[in-house]
């Protein structure tokens, strides 16, 4: 899991929150798909980024 690629994509100290994605809602859409943040941090994976994206921004989170 990629709890450090979670955070900065979420929210933290230097990037502001996404617009109407709440931490906790980002969170059970993480757990649920956690490896979409796999290669995040490692060798410039953007494609890791636009996954969790589409993950977050596809509507009501999954229950797990």
């Amino acid at each position: 899991m990629n709890i450090l690629g979670f955070h900065t994509l979420t929210g933290c100290d230097t990037m502001s929150a996404l617009n109407g994605i709440s931490k906790k809602t980002a969170w059970v859409k993480y757990i649920a798909e956690h490896d979409t943040l796999a290669g995040v941090g490692r060798d410039g994976d953007a494609v890791a980024v636009s996954k969790f994206m589409c993950v977050l921004l596809s509507g009501p989170p999954t229950k797990h």
